[in-house]
This record gives structure tokens, C-alpha cells and sequence, in this order.
């Protein structure tokens, strides 16, 4: 929309600049003075400027309500003084004052019919595009996507978000894309109407893509080996990681006595770190690695059998030194003394 004419597209009213309208009474002065001039000898009187300023309102109102958009200010005074020229002079012949309201008075066409028409159409394709979007996401297999469908006359861009048609755009080989299916605003009658001609073309398009898939998976075979099971290796895996558990919980227990409530005891093993975590007496995890490790014991799921396998070998070496760090500590122990009694 060009600057003079302001649109609000929130509440939809319209606003126009006082240099767009004076430009436009001034302009429609000339040309009826022109048009005047053989009869009335100089043109007659200036029009009544707060009359022609509210048929002007009135007129892009209307212009407006069907998705009328102009390229610039000069386009619109055009066609606004055609129309302003023929509503303010309807009647000259009974009056002899052009400044006169009686072609106020006059029938204005309204485009209501037009904008229903649009409106309607519009939500047909609507239902109808989403029917497409729907078999789109079922083949495709996901909540969203798009594709585009190529036909004589020019491109159809078909968007979709769960399942539903978030817009359809038809690009035309010459001329400006018109968004047929939007969630912004509807599209202009004229763009529409020549998007629609080829609109048959576009599902004919969408048609064929979804026959080119027949046949595609008549040769995929669905007959498959038997699944070896697993049982065994994971009963296994359990029950070594029951016997890990337990060792965890002796050593917790032992640390619970002579340590506190909860704490965590570690150590180094072949260059790994091996750190068991207690909580009153009972193990809480056992990680082998640092914080990205390997739980060997944890409250959550049991390591993988691999990783058991890679491990199993050196708990006994973990055992070994914790059973050294308590030696130590009651080494330390008897070293202490309180001196003689009294």
C-alpha cells in the first residue's frame, strides 16, 4: 500500500493523509472543469472539498474490503478520479452547480458480493488443499514438510504442519506469486482467479506424483530371519552385576562405619578411575571413568554386557585396594597414643 493510505491491518480501518486527499479533490477540480468547460465557460464553482473528501473514504473503503492494493499514490488518484468524476457529476444535467451535492446522493456499487465470493472460494481450496497436505504427511511420514508441484502455467508450493496445509503459493512463469491458502490474509479476487485456472492443473500434478510410487515396494520382502535371543547373555550380565552389587554394598557398609553416613570412597586402576558413592551403608553407584564413565553399578539401568565383560576383571584389583586403604588407615590408628591415664 502506498504512504498516503494507511491500513491498519490489526483492525482493518483505513486512514489517509490530508496531502492525499487535497492532491485528490484538487485533481478531481481539473477534470470536471475540463470536462465542464464547453458547457459552463470556466468550470464552474469548486466542489463542496468535505463531501468529495467522504465519498473518497467511502470508495477506498470499499477498494479495500476486496484486497484492493495499489502500487503507488499516483495509481490510486487515478482510479479514485474516475470514480469520485462520475459519483459527483451524476445528476449535472438536473443542477448547474458542480459544487452541489446531488451526485452524493447517487448509488455507490458495493463489493460485498465480491469479498463473499473470494471468501468462499478461498475456504474451499482451503479444505480441499488439506486433504492433499494430509496424504502428503501420511506418505512422507512426518508432521511437516512441503513439496512443490511444477504444471504449464507455473509452480504450486504446497506447506504443511501437522497434518494441515499451513499455506499453498502458486508462482506463476510471469507475474507475482499469490499465496491461494494463507494464515495471514486472504488473497486479492483478480490474483486468485488466475491462480484458480490453473489450479486443476496442480492436483492433476499431485495425482500423478502419488501414482509414480506405485509398485515400489512389490519387490521389498517381508519375510526375515529368526531374531537370536538374548536371554541368556542378559541373565548373565545380571547376575555378575548382582555379584558387583554385593561386593559394593560390604565395601559400603565398612565405609559407613568408620567414615559417616554417606561419602565416596576412589581410587586408580590400570589408569582408570574407580569411584564408589555410599549412602548409610548401602551402595549407591559404582562409575568406572570419571563423570562421563561407565556405571557398573547404579539406582538406574544395568551397564551393557560389553562394557561388563571389559570390566569384570579388574573389580578384584579395586577390592585390593580398598582392602589396602583400610589397612593403612588402622595402621595409622595404632600409631595413636593419649599418653598415661590421669
Amino acid at each position: 500500500m502506498f504512504q498516503d493510505v494507511l491500513v491498519d491491518s490489526y483492525d482493518d480501518t483505513i486512514q489517509y493523509t490530508d496531502a492525499f486527499l487535497e492532491q485528490l479533490l484538487d485533481d478531481l477540480e481539473v477534470e470536471i472543469e475540463v470536462r465542464e468547460a464547453d458547457e459552463n465557460e470556466g468550470g464552474g464553482d469548486r466542489i463542496d472539498r468535505r463531501a468529495g473528501r467522504a465519498v473518497a473514504i467511502g470508495l477506498f473503503a470499499r477498494l479495500h474490503r476486496v484486497g484492493w492494493v495499489f502500487l503507488d499514490s499516483r495509481d490510486a488518484r487515478g482510479i479514485a478520479l474516475e470514480s469520485l468524476t462520475r459519483t459527483m457529476t451524476n445528476g449535472s444535467e438536473e443542477s448547474d452547480e458542480i459544487g452541489g451535492t446531488d451526485g452524493l446522493e447517487a448509488a455507490v456499487d458495493g463489493m460485498d458480493d465480491i469479498a463473499q465470493r473470494r471468501d468462499e472460494l478461498a475456504a474451499r481450496v482451503r479444505a480441499h488443499a488439506g486433504e492433499i497436505a494430509r496424504e502428503l504427511a501420511v506418505l512422507q511420514g512426518g508432521d511437516y514438510g512441503q513439496e512443490t508441484f511444477d504444471t504449464d502455467a507455473g509452480s504450486w508450493t504446497l506447506k504443511y504442519d501437522a497434518g494441515d496445509v499451513q499455506y499453498l503459493r502458486f508462482d506463476p512463469k510471469s507475474g507475482a506469486e499469490t499465496y491461494v491458502v494463507s494464515s495471514k490474509q486472504p488473497p486479492e479476487p483478480e490474483p486468485l482467479e488466475t491462480a484458480m485456472a490453473d489450479y486443476g492443473a496442480f492436483v492433476a500434478t499431485y495425482n500423478e506424483y502419488v501414482r509414480s510410487f506405485d509398485g515400489l515396494l512389490e519387490d521389498v520382502p517381508d519375510e526375515f530371519p529368526e531374531i537370536e535371543s538374548t536371554a541368556e547373555l542378559v541373565a548373565e550380565r545380571d547376575r555378575i552385576v548382582e555379584r558387583i552389587r554385593e561386593v559394593g554394598n560390604a565395601m559400603a557398609s565398612e565405609l559407613y562405619r568408620y567414615e559417616g553416613d554417606y561419602g565416596t570412597y576412589a581410587t586408580t586402576v590400570s589408569g582408570t578411575r574407580w569411584e564408589l558413592k555410599w549412602d548409610e551403608g548401602a551402595v549407591s553407584y559404582l562409575r568406572v571413568g570419571g563423570s562421563d564413565g561407565t556405571y557398573l553399578i547404579s539406582q538406574y539401568s544395568p551397564p551393557s554386557a560389553p562394557e561388563v565383560r571389559r570390566l569384570a576383571d579388574d573389580v578384584g584389583t579395586f577390592v585390593d585396594a580398598f582392602n589396602e586403604h583400610v589397612r593403612g588407615l588402622e595402621a595409622d590408628l595404632s600409631q595413636v597414643s593419649l599418653g598415661e591415664d590421669g
